[in-house]
C-alpha cells in the first residue's frame, strides 16, 4: 500500500470531515473510495467506446441478411394478372 499527502484548505477539510461523519467512515476512506472510482470511470469508458467502435464498425459492411430476390419493374405495376 502506497501512502500519500494531500494538503487541503481549512474549509475543504471540515467539508470532507462533516461527509464522513455523515456516511459513517473516515476522510482517508473517502478519498479512497474516490480515486478507486476514477479508474473505474475510466475502464468503463474505454469498454463502452470499445463496443461503440465495434457496432459502428459492423453498420459500416452493410446489414448481415439473407440476399432476396429483386422484385422486376414489371411485376410491381402488373394489374389484373393474379
Amino acid at each position: 500500500m502506497k501512502y500519500i499527502v494531500v494538503r487541503v484548505d481549512d474549509e475543504v477539510y471540515l467539508k470532507a470531515r462533516r461527509k464522513a461523519a455523515a456516511h459513517n467512515t473516515s476522510v482517508n476512506q473517502l478519498v479512497i473510495d474516490y480515486l478507486s472510482s476514477l479508474s473505474d470511470e475510466d475502464e468503463l469508458r474505454v469498454e463502452r467506446n470499445k463496443r461503440l467502435e465495434e457496432l459502428f464498425d459492423s453498420q459500416d459492411r452493410g446489414p448481415q441478411t439473407k440476399s432476396v430476390r429483386r422484385i422486376q419493374r414489371e411485376e410491381i405495376y402488373r394489374r389484373g394478372d393474379y
